[in-house]
């Protein structure tokens, strides 16, 4: 019997994702800032697109609603799109849209949602009606100081040796003008052989009027993929503050670690 290699899971890169969104990394967003009177809502397109060994490509498009509050609480979900193996047509797998309650034919299916000011970060699954609630110990350190810009916390600090940094300019997207900057990583002496080779290049394309990265384009050249995110039809308005509860009838993990227990409200 004639048998065949897959060239990439499409499963794999989709766990992969779900790995990288955990809370309080919000694909896309800066979650790591805590950015109050700035509230907007967006859409969040995410393209995977994966060469395996054989040639072929996989690629992979994630979506969902972004948004952020006056208070600086971030909101973001993460469905698939779409998917398409090596040897199949894209297929579109739900409708627009997966708010609590709201269940669609997605692969994958979760909201995050990041209090900077508590540290709490909420991980929710609407298809399981299950919400994983954890402090975050480093919510403090989230509050840009001494009124730097976010492109300018970005991108201050130490770089290590193997680091290429550069600064693109600006550039107009989605109605917002952005900076952006690059940064190349070449391997080191623990790479053997490629030592001083490139081994990933990632974009990212600032906004700092909205405090928000409206592009990133992460190319992996040693696993031969590219990420591109970007938020899209960008509202400056408040967001309903029911998405930032967890509904009723879902169930409750609290970390360990946490003292008390989160009181659903």
């Amino acid at each position: 019997m004639k048998t065949s290699t897959p060239s990439i899971s499409l499963r794999t890169l989709g766990i992969a994702a779900i790995t990288l969104v955990g809370a309080p990394i919000l694909r896309g967003q800066s979650a790591y800032t805590c950015d109050e009177g700035k509230p907007f809502t967006a859409q969040m397109i995410e393209h995977i697109v994966a060469r395996g060994p054989d040639g072929t490509e996989s690629r992979v498009e994630f979506g969902g609603l972004r948004a952020r509050d006056r208070e600086g609480r971030v909101y973001a979900e993460l469905r698939t799109i779409r998917s398409a193996g090596p040897k199949k047509q894209t297929e579109p797998l739900g409708d627009s849209g997966i708010h609590f309650g709201h269940s669609n034919r997605s692969e994958f299916n979760s909201v995050s949602i990041s209090d900077c000011h508590s540290g709490e970060d909420i991980t929710a699954f609407p298809d399981l009606q299950v919400a994983r609630v954890t402090k975050n110990s480093n919510a403090s350190s989230w509050k840009r100081k001494d009124g730097a810009s976010l492109f300018e916390f970005l991108t201050s600090g130490p770089r290590s040796p193997n680091v290429i940094f550069e600064d693109l300019g600006f550039r107009e997207i989605e109605g917002l003008q952005t900076h952006g900057y690059r940064t190349t990583v070449l391997g080191t002496g623990d790479d053997g052989d490629a030592s001083g080779v490139v081994k990933n290049i990632t974009e990212w394309w600032i906004s700092d009027d909205l405090a928000e990265i409206i592009l990133q384009v992460m190319t992996n050249l040693k696993g031969k993929s590219e990420t591109t995110i970007m938020l899209t039809g960008i509202k400056r308005e408040e967001p309903p503050a029911s998405l930032f509860e967890i509904p009723s009838g879902y169930k409750i993990d609290v970390h360990p670690d946490d003292k008390q227990p989160r009181t659903q409200r």
